[in-house]
């Protein structure tokens, strides 16, 4: 069943991509094999953060500076009887280090425990091309995101930054969502977007006719293109997929890409 805080976030995601605080469409650079996985199958695999490339991911600077009464106050709010909560909060502002330690372990936890997607908001971009879409022999997939609100709801604009995110776990639930949707500025080329699966990593299924065009890579090998061609039309987990062939461009550092 699903609950009231489902419901809201689904209308408040549809509403955000029809304002276009949030694009429609967003891609994903990827190898031949997975694209054909993803024709094939009609999934789409939420990693576990810990086979990121970026070995700062998910790091945040936590601040613990609360003071004995927001303790005890959050520690009722969850149940625990209130001579508990004063004590428990007099630990707490005795070994203020102990505190730090278990917000990580909590952080920690949810991290190991959800699935990400990660998507981008162009399919033209020559880094992406390069970096993910193995030195563009792979394909790009275009996704179109309100077909499929169940998958994509739960999504979040990267945010670029120098340093790590502060969060302090009582003032700011929400930021344990900032925490791992903030990276180095020097990844801002990527323009990234990530839809979270909690409590879940690995494959999900998406909603027929999700995926809109496959662009393949501009040095894609021609058996390659030809198993691409023949999945996108004897699949029945997506129809009416667009295949697009990239080109160089004669002039300009670019990408032409044309229908096949």
């Amino acid at each position: 069943m699903v609950n009231i805080t489902e419901l809201q976030a689904k209308a408040a995601f549809k509403a955000a991509i029809v304002q276009g605080r949030i694009p429609r469409y967003l891609y994903k650079y990827t190898s031949v094999e997975n694209c054909l996985r993803i024709i094939n199958e009609g999934t789409l695999w939420f990693a576990d953060y810990h086979t990121f490339n970026d070995p700062f991911e998910c790091n945040a600077i936590i601040d613990t500076s609360n003071t004995k009464a927001e303790w005890q106050d959050f520690l009722l709010q969850n149940g625990v009887p209130f001579s508990e909560a004063a004590r428990l909060a007099n630990l707490i502002e005795q070994d203020p280090a102990r505190a730090e330690h278990d917000v990580k372990r909590i952080i920690l936890e949810n991290q190991n425990t959800t699935g990400f997607l990660c998507l981008t908001a162009k399919h033209d971009n020559l880094l992406m091309w390069a970096h993910y879409a193995n030195q563009h022999e792979g394909c790009c997939v275009k996704f179109d995101l309100l077909n499929d609100v169940d998958l994509f709801y739960r999504i979040r604009a990267i945010v670029y930054d120098n340093n790590y995110i502060a969060y302090n776990y009582l003032r700011n639930h929400g930021g344990a969502f900032d925490a791992i949707c903030h990276k180095s500025k020097d990844w801002a080329y990527e323009e990234e977007y990530r839809v979270l699966s909690f409590n879940y990593i690995g494959a999900k299924i998406m909603v027929q006719g999700t995926v809109k065009e496959v662009y393949l890579g501009c040095r894609i090998k021609d058996e390659d293109r030809q198993k691409i061609i023949a999945a996108v039309a004897s699949t029945t987990k997506q129809s009416g997929v667009v295949i697009l062939q990239s080109e160089t461009d004669t002039q300009s550092y670019k990408l032409n890409f044309k229908r096949i």
